[in-house]
This record gives C-alpha cells, structure tokens and sequence, in this order.
C-alpha cells in the first residue's frame, strides 16, 4: 500500500512570531532561558504527518540602538541549538532606540514623576514600538519575557492552535495565578506576556487610537506607574467608579470578549513569589493548570523548601542574627520594634484556613535578665494576627515557651516574625529546640523541628 500523501493545502501562518523584549542586562538570563528550551522543544514533529503550520519567526527586541554584541550571542545560540533553530522560521534581533524619556523605569514610590511618559515609560515603550515595527508583518504575535519558561513540549504548536481557536480575539493570556495581596484595579488584568493580535486593524485602531492616549492621559494626571498590560483593567474600573457616558461603558462591553484569559501561560510572578516568600514547583502548578505550557515567574523542580509537610519561605535575617542547625543566637542592639529574623510557611496546595492553627514551642536563653523576645505572627499583608513576648527567667534557666495562633480567614501563607529585646544597650537571646506545628484542631497536619536551618 502507498504511503498517505502529505496534504497540499497551504500552510496556515497564524502565529507569526514568539517576541522577547529585552534590555542589555537582561541579557545573560535570556541565554540562560534558551538553554532551558532544549528540555521542553518548542515543536515535536509527528511522524508520518505533515506539518499544519508555518513556523513563526523568533524575535528580540531591544530597547536600545543597535548593538553586535548584543545580537551576535542571540543569533549563536539559536544557530547552535537544533531544537530551536528546527522549530523557527529563523531568527532576528531588532533595536528600537528609544529615547531617555521614552526609557525610564522606576519601582516603588516616588516623590514626583519622573518622565512626562511615567515611571514605567520603558516597559511601555519597548511594547509599543516592537509591536508597531511588527503589526505590517504578523498576524498574531506572543510575547515572552525572560522570565518565561516552556514547561511541556511542543509548546509552540499548542499555542499556534490556541490562536486558530481564537481568531477574534485582540488579547490572550492569563491573569495572575499566583498568592500575592493585590490591588483589586489589577487583580484581574492580563499580564503583558500573551499574544497580541497585532495584524488585526481594529485591534491596532483600538491600542493606537484610544487605548494608549488614554493611558497617558491617567499617567500625567493620576497614575505615573500604570504599565501598559494593566491600562485596560484600568479602563473598566474607572468607566465603573467614575461619573462616565453609557457610550463610554458601551464600547467597555463591546471590546471586553475581545480580551481572553486562557492558561496555557500561567503567571506567578507577584511579590511574594519574587522574594522567595512563596516557592512554587512545577508539579504544583501543572496539577493546577494541567494545560499550561509556559509559566511566567520563579519556580522549582525540587522540594528543598519542604520540611515534614510544610513549607518555609527564604529566610530574611538581619546581620546580628546567626543561625546554625536548628539554633538561632542574637547579639545586638536594644531594639524591640524592629524585626530582626522572619520566614513565611504555609501548607503546599491548600490553604491555611479558619480551621488551622499555628503552634511554636521554642527555648529561649538570655544572657541577663529582661531580655527575650517577641514573636509575632502576620498575615500576607504583614498585618499583625498574634504576639506572643517571651522574657527569659529570672534565674538565667532557659525558658521553654509556647506561641499558639488559629486563623480567623483563610490565607495563602504567614509570616513568622522575631523581634528581641533586653535591660542593656546590647541584648543577647538564644533560640533553641523550636518546633513548629500546623493543625486542624487535635490532628497535626504537618509538622518540621527545622525551623531556622
């Protein structure tokens, strides 16, 4: 029997190209992120089936102008990796020279603006710019920062066929999935690592004609640090708060089915897990989201962080603790309002609930008498849920303490705090022996003797 001939159909070229913004410094992550694309290959062709579509092109975009050193790495990598220089069309590196003005970005609070374009004029710029150099030449495109990670293989395909699905849409990709406090004008929007319909007209008459002018608009006069992948959640919030026209709120209902949350990208880059405060790992987030394919945001593949069943953040410690085994030691000044040592624990997959309680035996040793410490626990917006304040014995014994707190709501994680105290200018408190417990009334559901280690 002859072999099925291959289908003479034209191949569909829907997804154009997977785009990376980068900046100089991001660099050595970038190529450290390629490296890991070998593990999940972007394309895994079928045997005996001929290809449904045309391989997009791979594109980094600078934010500043043209630069060899900057692209020859790029360019050598993607020609030295067969997995990915297989499953592209090919490779470019392009530089949009933007301006000083137009790259700026600054986190956290300011005192005042700092470009007549925000504080955030890079991230929104360099957005702005690749996407207009690219809207001529593509129909879809899917951003993919550095901090992006393929986490199934053949991920390309999967997403070239969540456009096929969704050949309407201006805008797919994922809120944030992960277990940061926010705020509720951004707790839905979508993060900027998605795909972009750029090649549909009405999408770029949307983006250049209204939605970008508004958004400079909110950023002189309200909000210097708005980004331009949370303007649209913005948008609706306002047009919901403020005094606006039904036309207003009318357009708002008629380009809202345009924007789609799909999981295939998962986002847990939050605060919480940037700071090591919350570690997720891979199998738990494929369990969650079995049809992911790229994760945005730090994960793990092992279990260090687990110690009988519960997890402990990365430890934040000031430099007069020590720590050493299970034994923390404190030498330092007289400062009781100041945290000195904390570490967040939560239950991996569920949540520590109304129902949990948090339990500390520790001992705790002091050089002199009316030293000791303070121990707190809070909740993820540091807010304070129980204190305990353990002085040391008068006879200099070593004082075996109880810290107990229940939860009144649920929550994601908790922080363990410690703060010291003592009769001198300069205090010395011992910690020994802690043992720390999660329970659900009398049952113990996990459990750790490794508390500072």
């Amino acid at each position: 029997m002859d072999a099925p001939k291959a289908s003479k159909s034209p191949l569909r070229n829907i997804l154009g190209a997977v785009v990376c913004p980068l900046t100089p410094g991001e660099l050595p992550r970038a190529l450290k992120n390629l490296e890991t694309w070998t593990e999940n290959p972007p394309i895994v062709p079928e045997p005996g089936k001929a290809e449904r579509f045309k391989r997009p092109r791979l594109i980094f975009s600078f934010n500043c102008k043209k630069d060899a050193g900057l692209s020859k790495p790029l360019i050598d990598a993607f020609e030295n990796t067969p997995a990915i220089r297989d499953a592209f069309e090919g490779v470019e590196v392009r530089f949009c020279n933007l301006p000083p003005e137009k790259d700026i970005y600054i986190r956290g609070v300011v005192g005042r603006q700092a470009s007549e374009f925000g504080n955030c004029a890079g991230p929104n710029w360099l957005f702005f710019e690749t996407m207009k150099g690219l809207k001529s030449e593509f129909r879809f495109v899917f951003q993919m920062e550095s901090d992006c990670y393929p986490v199934a293989p053949n991920w390309l395909t999967k997403i070239e066929q969540i456009c096929v699905d969704n050949t309407d849409a201006w805008v797919i990709g994922t809120q944030y999935c992960g277990v940061s406090p926010l705020s509720p004008i951004i707790s839905r929007h979508i993060n900027g690592n998605a795909l972009y319909n750029i090649g549909e007209a009405a999408y770029w008459r949307f983006l250049d004609g209204f939605m970008w002018p508004w958004m400079h608009r909110q950023i002189k006069t309200k909000n210097t640090f708005l980004c331009y992948d949370c303007a649209w959640e913005h948008y609706l919030h306002s047009i919901a708060t403020e005094n606006s026209t039904n036309q207003a709120r009318a357009q708002a209902r008629r380009n809202l089915p345009r924007f789609r949350l799909k999981n295939f990208i998962v986002n847990v880059a939050g605060r919480a897990e940037m700071d090591g405060n919350y570690i997720w790992t891979k199998a738990e987030l494929l369990k969650q989201y079995p049809n992911a394919v790229v994760i945005h945001g730090p994960f793990v593949t092992t279990a260090d962080h687990l110690r009988g069943g519960l997890a402990l953040g990365k430890p934040v410690v000031a430099p007069e603790v020590t720590t050493e085994a299970s034994k923390l030691k404190y030498t330092g000044p007289n400062e009781r309002g100041k945290t000195r040592y904390e570490r967040t624990i939560w239950l991996p997959g569920k949540a520590l609930d109304s129902e949990t309680s948090v339990h500390l035996e520790i001992t705790a040793s002091c050089a002199s008498q009316g030293s000791g410490v303070v121990v707190e626990l809070l909740d993820e917006a540091r807010a304070v849920m129980g204190r305990k304040v353990i002085s040391c014995n008068a006879d200099d014994s070593p004082n075996i303490a109880q810290f107990e707190c229940t939860m009144n709501l649920p929550h994601s994680y908790v922080y363990l705090a410690l703060r010291f105290f003592g009769a001198d200018d300069v205090c010395t408190v011992s910690l020994s022996d802690a043992h720390l417990e999660v329970r659900r009334w009398e049952t113990v559901l996990a459990k750790t003797d490794h508390v500072f280690d």
